[in-house]
């Protein structure tokens, strides 16, 4: 677990936005497929939590529900943590998707 904090500073200290923005896309992914939510929690994103939160989004709503990751529970986790509660609550809404 320890390459994920690696990984975050890295992709964290990339100078260029969108290239940025890709690294933290893919880390997020891998995070979630390695089961590191616990990690991927403790990071705060700094800058860049509207592309964490549209990546999981993204793969909640499009991903295969029966299928491990369950992206769905993991945004819930995500908005949950940071004390969106609205968009926790909205996560149980999206079809087919059932964090609670």
């Amino acid at each position: 677990m320890q390459i994920f904090l690696s990984c975050y500073g890295d992709a964290l200290s990339i100078d260029h936005e969108y290239r940025r923005r890709d690294c933290v896309r893919q880390l997020v992914y891998r995070m979630c497929e390695e089961h590191a939510i616990e990690k991927l929690m403790s990071f705060n994103f700094m800058g860049v939590v509207d592309e964490v939160e549209q990546s999981l989004s993204f793969k909640a709503r499009n991903a295969d529900p029966r299928v491990r990751p369950f992206y769905s529970r993991i945004l819930y986790t995500w908005y949950i943590s940071r004390g969106d509660y609205r968009n926790g609550e909205s996560i149980t809404f999206f079809p087919h998707c059932h964090a609670a």
